[in-house]
């Protein structure tokens, strides 16, 4: 059965995690499994990454720079 498998699924991340006393019910789970994305979820997932032209930008800055010799910086 489905719900078997996400109780033990979300009873292991409970564990792991450490971040709640008890256990998940079948209606909580039946609810997530109904729409399991959630705007937080995505904020949370955005915001600890980062944007790649900015990664990119500031790589090439250090590319360019380091092929200076030191005494001209």
């Amino acid at each position: 059965e489905e719900m078997i498998f996400w109780r033990e699924v979300f009873e292991t991340h409970r564990k792991i995690m450490g971040t709640s006393s008890k256990p998940k019910s079948d209606s909580q789970i039946r609810k997530w499994l109904k729409d399991p994305h959630s705007d937080s979820a995505e904020y949370r997932m955005w915001g600890n990454g980062c944007a790649l032209p900015n990664v990119y930008f500031v790589l090439c800055g250090i590319v360019y720079y380091a092929q200076f010799p030191d005494y001209l910086l």
